[in-house]
């Protein structure tokens, strides 16, 4: 089976999973956009994925941020609220925050901003904590009651203000599609603020909710996503309205390998996509509030904010399991994201190599071009050429090499089988054992010129 059939098999081609972009014939092109895109990414750990353990367990923020160094996330997204179990942020001081923020004698992570509204002083709250935590994305979505259309209107008015106080102080605003609205609303409302400060949040199971299908909703929302929330969900109806019932990440309805593939794709020459959020929400209920056949003048009322809830049959000895197995949920999550992401990565290089290898190039000209791709993996797309004149990672400043997200080990993989390649193009390793270092002079002719044959 080809590289391109394995892929096309691995987004579930020819199934109704298989939804949103056409999945493309691939390319060296696409492979390396695809590959590079996955080595840069950056990974989240979303607060709601500890829902249970902020409800039950008195987890605070500075252990949720040791929680997420621990796991090997790059980055969280923290609740900002007045209320309930995250109450905290919005009460601090300025000087706290930024001492929080500053994460003093251990690995910093980027930090984001969660916030459940869009109104004025939830977003004056939320850039004024921004603003002393040195923090630069504020997530948000609207909970306001009235006709969608009304709905719509006031979001948009609201995330214009948002939008000024972003322009202000260097800040983005996303917004999520959550459960009410659907992807063609938020399109709508980002394109009727016209702020380049404001982007959307793409959910992977609240399309559900709003009766849409995600990978359809990703499509419509391609032009504005900039961050994900990961999770599973299965689909259900609870009293008549589309549910999305949150479970273990890879067991539920979603086809998440081609989710991943469109949001790393999002972007031409730029990724679009700058992070991709775990939020693992295993027993989640979102119940939608609007049927299809609502009429366009109905008014919805204001809903609560979303929460993961321990089951109402569940005795007390049973929470303290529930809320330790959420923690191994959430690692387990990010490890299966990450299996994912190392599939289409392998899948890509695969391709590459069986292009290269092809019968329409000569072996010369092949082992060239798998060295320029190392190279651009390694360098970047503009001077991919030092490949030509490295024999190892310590030739090069690992500080410049523009590698983000490729770990130095990676790096000097793919650095020694450059060499072996260039090895085996100039003929080191072809005379007498010559070759053993990489530094070992080319063999001689025997006359002695130091010519080669």
């Amino acid at each position: 089976m080809t590289a391109q059939s394995r892929f096309e098999e691995f987004l579930g081609s020819g199934g109704p999973r298989a939804g949103g972009f056409p999945i493309p014939k691939l390319t060296i092109p696409i492979a390396r956009r695809l590959v590079s895109r996955i080595d840069q990414m950056q990974w989240y750990l979303n607060c709601y994925s500890l829902e249970l353990n902020f409800q039950h367990a008195a987890l605070g923020v500075s252990e949720f941020l040791e929680l997420g160094r621990e796991w090997g996330f790059d980055g969280v997204q923290v609740h900002n609220a007045r209320g309930g179990p995250r109450v905290g942020l919005p009460g601090e001081s300025d000087s706290y925050l930024a001492k929080l923020a500053h994460q003093r004698d251990a690995r910093k992570l980027d930090i984001q901003l969660d916030i459940s509204s869009v109104e004025k002083a939830d977003v004056e709250d939320a850039v004024r904590v921004a603003r002393a935590m040195g923090i630069r994305v504020i997530r948000c979505y609207a909970r306001t009651e009235g006709t969608v259309a009304e709905i719509i209107g006031a979001t948009v008015e609201q995330l214009k203000y948002a939008a000024e106080l972003a322009q202000q102080w260097g800040l983005t605003f996303l917004l999520e599609q959550h459960e009410l609205l659907t992807g063609d609303e938020v399109v709508e409302i980002a394109g009727a603020v016209q702020s380049d400060r404001l982007g959307l949040l793409f959910d992977f199971g609240n399309p559900i909710s709003s009766g849409g299908e995600p990978l359809e909703d990703l499509y419509v929302m391609r032009e504005f996503i900039r961050v994900a929330h990961c999770k599973d969900v299965v689909a259900v109806s609870r009293r008549g309205m589309p549910t999305q019932l949150g479970v273990k990440f890879g067991q539920g309805d979603l086809n998440l390998p081609k989710l991943f593939f469109d949001l790393l794709m999002l972007g031409n020459s730029e990724r679009q996509l700058s992070a991709l959020s775990i939020q693992e929400v295993v027993g989640y209920v979102g119940v939608s509030s609007r049927a299809a056949s609502d009429p366009r003048d109905r008014v919805y009322t204001k809903r609560p904010m979303s929460a993961t809830q321990i089951h109402e049959g569940m005795i007390s000895e049973e929470v303290p399991e529930r809320v330790s197995r959420e923690r191994r949920d959430v690692a387990d999550a990010l490890s299966l994201s990450r299996r994912i992401a190392s599939q289409l990565k392998e899948l890509a290089l695969d391709f590459v190599h069986e292009e290269l290898q092809g019968p329409e190039l000569g072996p010369e000209a092949s082992r060239a071009r798998e060295i320029e791709f190392i190279g651009e993996r390694l360098f970047g797309p503009d001077v991919f050429k030092q490949i030509w004149d490295c024999e190892s990672i310590s030739d090069v400043d690992w500080e410049t090499m523009t590698c983000p997200g490729l770990e130095r080990a990676a790096a000097n993989e793919l650095m020694s089988r450059a060499t072996r390649l260039k090895d085996e193009l100039f003929g080191r390793t072809a005379v007498n054992g010559a070759g053993k270092n990489p530094k070992d002079p080319l063999p001689t002719s025997d006359s002695g010129s130091g010519a080669l044959p």
